[in-house]
């Protein structure tokens, strides 16, 4: 698009096959195809259009294909990818659909679509056309006619759909996305690929008791709804609790006294301010190595901090009791250096540790 400072693509044939070279040309055949070739090695076909006589871009961004009377017989504009022009039309049945990124104009991961009952809906893509998938509905969008003035609407990469014009010099911004607590994106810079938990499934899986968890809380937050189970709890406390004592449960949705237990994968997630449910997340405690050797060391279970390494217990002991003396929170109590060396040469005995303050 002209008269926008960045490099602004408002359609993209053929948006998800392999990209092509810089000297990649479009070639108008005699045929009446429109095919773009790499040399004289044709790569794909961008347009069928049998009886065609010429071909133009017009200053609406409609590419057109005439036939010797003049008549359309092939426009981009019946074929539009993420973005609507002035005088283009969606009609009904047809999808607009985002990119991945803003250099990347494959397909992404959101679509608008004209449905037949007059709605223009918002749904992720691969789902299916019912309300629970669906973002938003029933857009009012004012007359876009102005002089000296080019307007475009673009789904953009994070969903939200825009109203933009070539005169227009704010900024843009696009949503934020984040991942649920103990989440991480996949692929780091491309939040396309979605999110997955930040510890490993042995460590969740894990049977000694050692590892806690508590929920974390996000208002407003909603997500498609595959819940295994439905509980009517009257308080968000209660609906926390039942997940944690749930080893299959991952989150849950609060709503209304409605308790909705769900397992992984969570899809289709988004901050709705208008929408009073609490999503609680399971996220893992942060372990504190201190605390976690002072309760082996309690309850006389030392092996827990050695994995499978075979070691001289007696002496692993006497490094735990030192440790623990170091790390007194009353400065009295703690021992001076020369203390700690004849400690470790042996010399002096190690007595049993009080409990630390903190740990107490």
């Amino acid at each position: 698009m002209a008269g926008i400072p960045e490099k602004t693509v408002v359609w993209t044939a053929n948006r998800d096959d392999p990209p092509v070279s810089s000297n990649a040309t479009l070639l108008f055949a005699s045929d009446g195809r429109l095919v773009l070739q790499m040399g004289q090695e044709p790569v794909a076909v961008v347009a069928e259009s049998s009886g065609s006589a010429s071909a133009s871009m017009l200053n609406s961004g409609n590419f057109v294909i005439y036939n010797s009377d003049q008549g359309i017989i092939w426009q981009s504009f019946d074929y539009p990818t993420d973005t609507l022009l002035p005088s283009q039309r969606l009609f009904a049945g047809h999808e607009i659909v985002s990119s991945i990124s803003e250099t990347q104009h494959s397909t992404g991961i959101f679509r608008l679509k004209m449905q037949t009952n007059g709605n223009l809906v918002q749904y992720p893509v691969d789902t299916p056309d019912t309300a629970p998938y669906s973002f938003y509905t029933s857009f009012n969008i004012r007359n876009l006619t102005a002089k000296e003035t080019i307007y475009r609407t673009t789904i953009d990469v994070d969903g939200i759909f825009r109203l933009y014009s070539h005169n227009l010099k704010t900024e843009r911004k696009l949503a934020e996305c984040v991942c649920l607590p103990g989440f991480e994106m996949v692929q780091q810079g491309n939040w396309t690929a979605g999110c997955e938990r930040n510890f490993t499934v042995e460590s969740w899986n894990s049977k000694n008791g050692d590892i806690k968890y508590n929920m974390q809380e996000e208002a407003n937050t909603v997500w498609e709804d595959a819940s295994y189970s439905a509980l009517t709890m009257p308080y968000k406390d209660s609906c926390a609790q039942a997940c944690l004592a749930d080893c299959n449960c991952e989150a849950v949705l609060f709503k209304d006294g409605k308790c909705k237990k769900q397992r992984l994968p969570l899809r289709y997630g988004r901050r709705q301010l208008t929408d009073s449910s609490i999503a609680l997340i399971k996220v893992k405690e942060e372990a504190v190595l201190e605390e976690w050797a002072y309760h082996c060391f309690q309850a006389g279970d030392l092996a827990k901090l050695l994995g499978d390494e075979e070691v001289d217990m007696k002496q692993v002991e006497r490094m735990v009791k030192l440790g623990i003396w170091c790390i007194q929170d009353e400065p009295s109590l703690q021992p001076s250096m020369k203390k700690v060396l004849l400690m470790l040469e042996g010399t002096n005995d190690i007595l049993i540790p009080p409990s630390p303050t903190s740990f107490s």
